[in-house]
């Protein structure tokens, strides 16, 4: 019996342990990644960073492991025979190693709740509202291009345009408020990325004017993105 539970040593305490690790990474690149961008000293507007029903979202690390532990599990059963030598054995360890498995990932799933109560989840009539107030505000906004000569960040300032092109282009008049803050807050984190990635090249002696450039792109990021909101809808 020992034999067969040590081959799912591994899987057992990598589950919940991966899962974990995903949902670190979720968290950083959604929430940790963003305010460290957009913060009060690069933007002046507070926005909503995570609206409540993308929470599930969060956890969609640990449903693919219990889903994936379960189809393992159901199909070890069907690898031997109730005639086998041993079969008694081979389902009682497989029941173990899968039961452990789920109580792995449920440790972790807890871990993650707590963590979770000390993020602020805002409601639909939040997101309506900070929209509506941006419409306003677009009224005095400018698309402004990344004009940035970085050449050590070259690559970087392209991928600032891909996100550009890949989120404002989806912008339409037919997306309610909730599916357009979801695009919002796509394009945010996809440039709160892209920004870091710059921030931690550190080795690389920036002037005095390139940083004062980057410490503007916050800013510039934000009023694209409803500046062009604000003509589509204005279409409507």
């Amino acid at each position: 019996m020992w034999y067969y539970i040590s081959l799912g040593i591994i899987p057992i305490i990598s589950s919940g342990y991966f899962g974990f690790m995903i949902f670190q990474y979720i968290l950083w690149r959604n929430i940790t990644s963003v305010k460290k961008i957009f913060n009060k000293e690069t933007l002046t507007t507070v926005f909503p960073i995570y609206i409540k029903n993308e929470k599930w979202k969060i956890y969609t690390s640990y449903i693919f492991f219990i889903i994936l532990n379960s189809i393992i599990f159901i199909g070890s059963c069907f690898i031997y025979s109730q005639n086998d030598n041993g079969y008694l054995q081979y389902m009682l360890s497989n029941s173990i190693v899968y039961t452990i498995s789920i109580f792995s990932i449920m440790y972790f799933i807890y871990i993650s709740s707590k963590r979770m109560k000390l993020i602020k989840f805002s409601n639909y009539n939040e997101v309506k509202e900070f929209i509506n107030s941006q419409f306003i505000n677009a009224k005095n906004y400018e698309d402004i291009s990344y004009d940035l000569n970085l050449l050590p960040f070259n690559n970087y300032i392209k991928y600032l345009e891909l996100a550009r092109k890949r989120y404002i282009n989806k912008i339409n008049y037919s997306l309610n408020y909730e599916k357009l803050y979801k695009l919002f807050l796509k394009y945010i984190r996809a440039n709160s990325w892209i920004l870091n990635q710059i921030l931690v090249k550190e080795s690389i002696d920036l002037s005095i004017e390139i940083q004062a450039k980057l410490k503007n792109m916050p800013e510039i990021i934000f009023k694209n993105f409803w500046c062009n909101a604000y003509e589509i809808f204005q279409k409507k």
